[in-house]
């Protein structure tokens, strides 16, 4: 997908927005929408665009992103950004593990968190409880690869 927009009323299998098989990028642009969950290597090596899962999302969730947005509202599974170079990851439910890697902190971004809650707010459900006040929980991305990335986990 390189640009407009799709949405999936149901469930994705593995890859979604993900590389096909000897390509070095996923999703390029626009934005995916699925209202149901996502299997194992959801966003892998996706570069740009917007993904929404209302749902929960399987291992390997956004790993190797290299930039954008993936915002997951149910949970995820085991080794969540793994390789993760850019982006913004978002989760709703704070995951079981985060791996050692990523690093808690950051501030300033509180501008930033205001637009970005109140627009997620009118795209999908399960993201219409964000509190534009309330700042989430801040992690730079696998610092094993670049760290530029974040990983947010809104508060409940």
């Amino acid at each position: 997908m390189t640009e407009g927009e799709l949405r999936i009323h149901g469930d994705a299998g593995d890859f979604a927005a993900g590389a096909l098989p000897g390509d070095m990028e996923g999703m390029t642009g626009g934005t995916l929408t699925i209202h149901g969950n996502a299997c194992t290597r959801l966003a892998d090596r996706m570069r740009r665009g917007t993904l929404l899962v209302s749902g929960d999302a399987g291992d390997f969730a956004a790993s190797h992103l290299v930039a954008d947005t993936v915002c997951i509202g149910g949970k995820v599974g085991a080794h969540l950004g793994y390789g993760m170079r850019r982006g913004t990851v978002l989760l709703m439910q704070t995951p079981a593990r985060i791996g050692p890697t990523f690093t808690e902190g950051g501030h300033g971004y509180d501008v930033f968190w205001r637009l970005f809650s109140r627009m997620l707010a009118r795209e999908s459900p399960p993201f219409a409880s964000l509190d534009a006040g309330s700042l989430p929980r801040r992690y730079a991305s696998d610092v094993a690869v670049d760290g530029r990335g974040k990983l947010l986990i809104a508060k409940s």
